[in-house]
């Protein structure tokens, strides 16, 4: 029996892992402000590696319950804008929907060794969750 688990488990997991790594390229996204080619993937790669977090946060059988649901909230989630602002940081926004009420704020600035997530956050209707 518990073999046949282990067998199911890996078998979702390898789906999971596949479809990930085989989904069609990202469309563009806009960017307000001055930034490489090269930094606004960096962004992206930081921002969607966070949200990817989300997916399994623990080894636990409520996050193994739960996985259908958090990997649909994963795939839906997309980066709408990347806005520099004048302080030197940049802004990535991220919905859920198409009508705006659900996703996620990242803050992100330049270090010397490249960009790191200084904030995020969950948006909802009632406003911003940090």
């Amino acid at each position: 029996m518990r073999k046949r688990v282990s067998i199911a488990l890996g078998i979702v997991i390898l789906a999971i892992v596949s479809s990930v790594l085989l989904a069609p390229a990202p469309p563009r996204v806009p960017v307000t402000g001055d930034l490489s080619a090269k930094e606004v993937m960096c962004i992206m790669r930081l921002v969607r590696a966070d949200l990817r977090r989300e997916i399994l946060p623990a080894l636990s059988w409520d996050d193994l319950k739960d996985l259908p649901n958090t990997f649909r909230r994963y795939r839906s989630e997309r980066v709408s804008s990347i806005e520099v602002l004048t302080n030197g940081t940049v802004q990535v926004w991220c919905w859920r929907d198409s009508s705006e009420t659900y996703g996620s704020l990242y803050t992100l600035r330049r270090e010397r060794d490249g960009w790191r997530i200084t904030e995020s956050g969950r948006l909802v209707p009632s406003g911003i969750v940090f």
